[in-house]
């Protein structure tokens, strides 16, 4: 254990929610946080450490949480994490020093490090995942693209107008994926 904390949280951002939520374990609900509200709260916000060396002397801190599990908060460590381009996406929470110690320059050091290496991690998710989103998409308007071709493609050797009315009637079923199509001429 580097930083030797009892526990560590790493909350992210719902911008839609304007919520910090964390998955704590798999088969456990998620938390939610107001993104304006406790100690992960300000240091969102505000983009600022917070270094809370007794935590129910801190005025955002929410003692309600160590009241409901029986756990007993003393220091904890917030820090905000920003991807690239600055913007606040999430922020770590340490919780109590082992040893009854507060936590160090050098625990702030070992943090900021570790959260810059988290920030990158979660930009490069979040664009894989875009980027993923964005390729299927192209995929699909590529395939259509190229349906339709192949149906123009009938539509031009077509020399009746019946024929060509029909083809087109199936051409745009098929392309729109639709049960039926009409097709109106002027």
């Amino acid at each position: 254990a580097i930083l030797e904390v009892e526990r560590t949280t790493l909350f992210l951002v719902d911008r839609d929610q304007q919520q910090l939520w964390s998955q704590v374990a798999d088969d456990a609900a998620p938390i939610y946080v107001p993104w304006d509200k406790g100690l992960v709260g300000r240091a969102f916000t505000q983009k600022q450490v917070l270094n809370v060396p007794d935590a129910y002397d801190h005025p955002d801190f929410n003692k309600e949480v160590d009241q409901s599990t029986g756990y007993r908060t003393r220091s904890i460590l917030c820090f905000p994490i920003q991807n690239i381009s600055g913007e606040v996406i999430g922020v770590i929470q340490l919780i109590n020093k082992e040893r009854g110690l507060n936590f160090t320059g050098q625990d702030l050091e070992l943090v900021t490090a570790f959260a810059a290496q988290i920030g990158m991690s979660i930009e490069y998710c979040t664009n894989y995942d875009k980027l993923r989103n964005l390729h299927e998409n192209l995929q699909s308007k590529h395939q259509t693209l190229l349906e339709m071709m192949h149906r123009m493609q009938d539509l031009i050797s077509c020399s009746q107008p019946a024929t060509l009315f029909r083809a087109t009637q199936r051409a745009a079923t098929q392309v729109l994926r639709a049960r039926s199509a009409a097709v109106y001429l002027k």
